[in-house]
């Protein structure tokens, strides 16, 4: 699996964060933007996973899904 991501420095302000999130939302529905992905084999991710505690939870749900 790849996963990409966008990350911004520990303290940005949180209406930054919402404002870039609120972006990537508006991209991930967008019908080019899919088709630019396609082009090159990929998709978006689902909107609840395309959220900032996502990188957190990415992880966690691998480990909980693969175990030992």
């Amino acid at each position: 699996m790849v996963w990409h991501g966008l990350y911004v420095p520990k303290g940005t302000p949180k209406a930054v964060v919402d404002r870039l999130n609120a972006a990537l939302q508006d991209a991930i529905k967008d019908a080019d933007f899919k088709a630019n992905l396609a082009r090159l084999g990929a998709e978006p991710v689902s909107a609840d996973r395309a959220k900032p505690e996502a990188p957190a939870q990415v992880p966690q749900a691998e480990i909980a899904k693969w175990g030992r």
